[in-house]
C-alpha cells in the first residue's frame, strides 16, 4: 500500500518542484536512496545467512555493525525528505498568465 502510494506521489512532486523552478532530478535522488538502502539491506541479510556460523560468535559486534550502518542510511534519508519537503512548499515562481486574470476576474 505505501508502495502505490509513493508511486502514486512522484509525479505530483515532480510538478510542484517544476512550479517552483527546481529540477525534477531531486525526486530521482530519493529513488536512488531508498533503492540503494533496500539493496543494501537485502545483500546484508544475505551475506549475514551465508555466514551464520561466524554470526553467532560475533552477534553483538555484527547487530552493533547493522544498527550503526542503518540508522546513519535513514538518518540520510530522513535529511533529503526535510529538504524535498522544504523545496515542494517553497513559493512558486510561475506568474499568472493573461487568460487567468480574463478567467477569474471578470468585471
Amino acid at each position: 500500500m505505501v508502495f502505490f502510494f509513493f508511486l502514486a506521489t512522484i509525479p505530483l512532486t515532480i510538478r510542484r518542484l517544476h512550479d517552483t523552478g527546481r529540477s525534477a532530478w531531486w525526486v530521482g535522488i530519493g529513488i536512488i536512496l531508498k533503492v540503494s538502502f533496500v539493496i543494501s539491506l537485502i545483500f546484508d541479510i544475505i551475506t549475514t545467512g551465508i555466514n551464520f556460523p561466524g554470526f553467532i560468535g560475533n552477534i553483538f559486534e555484527t547487530t552493533t555493525i547493522f544498527f550503526a550502518k542503518y540508522t546513519v542510511w535513514s538518518l540520510i534519508i530522513f535529511i533529503y525528505q526535510i529538504v524535498l519537503l522544504v523545496l515542494v512548499v517553497s513559493t512558486g515562481k510561475c506568474k499568472i498568465n493573461d487568460l487567468f486574470e480574463e478567467f477569474f476576474f471578470r468585471g
